[in-house]
């Protein structure tokens, strides 16, 4: 039998959480690599995100969902005409093997 988790805590380190954290405020740096004069050197470049908030989120119109996903309809109407015609097809065996008396 396994053993139970007694917390529902990230294995995480804090500096890795800390990151993760500034990274959805929109505060994180990147050290970007760099040639100067044929040696290697690092320059921190600041990255402005916007926040990511259900404000900052674009919500997709009926009319455009109904455009992207059209194959999706498609797909469904043809399952549902499969599933209605094998439902008809068990009707049909049940009514003859009840007539001939398997």
């Amino acid at each position: 039998m396994s053993k139970k988790k007694s917390s529902r805590r990230p294995n995480l380190s804090a500096e890795v959480l800390e990151r993760a954290r500034a990274e959805v405020r929109g505060e994180i740096s990147k050290t970007i690599p760099t040639t100067e004069n044929g040696a290697a050197s690092a320059v921190k470049a600041k990255q402005s995100f916007a926040p990511s908030g259900l404000s900052s989120r674009r919500v997709a119109k009926p009319e455009e969902l109904k455009a992207e996903y059209a194959y999706v309809l498609r797909d469904l109407r043809n399952l549902g005409i499969i599933a209605g015609s094998l439902f008809g097809l068990i009707i049909v065996a049940a009514l003859i093997i009840s007539q001939t008396g398997f």
